[in-house]
């Protein structure tokens, strides 16, 4: 689905982004000293599916997004957003892709 609920998904072919999630107020507090800004980072999470999903495989969750956007040496991500991307050629082949962006931090 895209925003507001509506789907734009064609019957032969698709390839839209939606805006999946926005995160961007993050919602704790720290002080600059206790952590070091890594810079922008992102992550992809992908599934796959053949001949109108008879076989599907892949994982385009969340989680799987965000430990590869962490795989850039951050133990966090805060000012996040997610899209979600749709690809269909008349159903014989789709892709979802679930997209993380946001600033890594690190610990100290």
């Amino acid at each position: 689905m895209g925003p507001s609920g509506i789907g734009f998904r064609g019957s032969a072919f698709t390839q839209v982004t939606y805006p999946a999630a926005n995160t961007a107020e993050t919602r704790f507090q720290f002080d600059m000293d206790d952590v070091e800004i890594v810079g922008p980072v992102s992550g992809t999470s992908t599934s796959h599916s053949i001949i109108f999903g008879l076989i599907a495989i892949g994982d385009s969750g969340y989680k799987a997004a965000l430990e590869e956007a962490r795989r850039s040496g951050a133990d966090d991500i805060v000012n996040m957003r997610v899209d979600a991307t749709y690809f269909n050629f008349l159903g014989l082949y789709s892709k979802v892709d679930l997209i993380v962006h946001g600033t890594g931090i690190r610990w100290k």
